[in-house]
């Protein structure tokens, strides 16, 4: 990725979004770098800590992405040159260990899924996506966020990867930390209960 010797991330060009959709050989026949960091762009410092990024259903030239873990639930909305456009904090939401973060379908419209599924100690007992409303750029709070709770099936995991499908299905992959790397998906949405 993109960072410097500080480790703060830096922003992203537009040439360096090109290269993420081309095959690395069509970038480089393109001469398109696979990654540009300008440090005169990096990210403001309460976004210290990104972890997941989602292009926006609302505004495409916008991303949300939040922080990882011991940080507030609040979701930055930024530009593609690194800039601040919003903070949404997510209502009725806490911030275990937030890895990820998906935009997608949901049925009041366009929703961003959060992934609060970290669990590099493999103690969690249960995992949480927060369904909500996608914002409006500025800032402010969301409505309560839906808490879609869920465990696995075959022990305690550590997933730090989220994906939505146009139908609206939820996914999950482990990182592979404590056993193999897999995906799972949320049988059902089923606010206030845990589903397996």
């Amino acid at each position: 990725g993109c960072g410097g010797d500080d480790g703060q991330a830096g922003a992203f060009t537009d040439t360096a979004l090109a290269a993420n959709t081309l095959s690395s050989s069509a970038a480089e026949s393109q001469q398109i770098p696979a990654c540009e960091y300008n440090e005169s762009l990096a990210l403001p410092a309460d976004v210290r800590e990104t972890s997941g990024l989602a292009q926006s259903r609302k505004n495409p030239a916008h991303f949300w992405t939040h922080n990882d873990a011991g940080n507030d639930a609040v979701l930055f909305a930024i530009t593609t040159e690194g800039q601040v456009a919003g903070r949404a904090r997510v209502s009725g939401a806490t911030a275990t260990d937030w890895e990820d973060i998906e935009a997608g379908p949901c049925p009041g419209g366009d929703c961003l899924y959060v992934a609060d599924t970290g669990d590099n100690d493999g103690n969690r007992e249960s995992i949480t996506v927060y369904e909500v409303p996608e914002p409006e750029l500025g800032n402010g709070d969301t409505p309560s966020a839906v808490a879609l709770n869920a465990r696995y099936p075959d022990g305690k995991w550590d997933s730090e990867a989220l994906f939505v499908t146009a139908d609206g299905n939820i996914y999950v992959v482990t990182k592979g930390r404590q056993g193999p790397i897999a995906l799972y998906r949320y049988p059902s949405r089923s606010p206030g209960e845990t589903v397996v």
